[in-house]
C-alpha cells in the first residue's frame, strides 16, 4: 500500500517552502534537517555558553547524562 502524501506549506522565520509529505511533522522535519544541525559541543564551548547565560533546554523528563562522549558513542541507539 502506497503512503498517501499531500502538500504542506512549511514556514520558517526567513522562508516559505512547499513540501510534499505524508504528515505535517515529516514536512517540517524535511526542512529542518536541511537548516538545523545538532552536535555534542566540547566542554570549553559548554562552559562559555553557560557563562554567557545560555540556558539548557530539556526535552521530556529524561535525566541529563554525565557520561563521557566516548562512553555514549559505544552505547547502542534505541529505535
Amino acid at each position: 500500500m502506497a503512503t498517501r502524501t499531500r502538500l504542506y506549506k512549511v514556514e520558517t522565520p526567513t522562508s516559505v517552502h512547499l513540501v510534499e509529505a505524508p504528515t505535517p511533522s515529516r514536512a517540517i522535519s524535511h526542512i529542518a534537517s536541511r537548516q538545523i544541525t545538532a552536535s555534542i559541543p566540547p566542554q570549553h564551548e559548554v562552559f562559555q555558553m553557560a557563562k554567557d547565560g545560555l540556558e539548557i533546554e530539556r526535552v521530556g523528563d529524561e535525566p541529563l547524562s554525565d557520561e563521557t562522549r566516548s562512553a555514549l558513542a559505544q552505547e547502542p541507539i534505541d529505535a
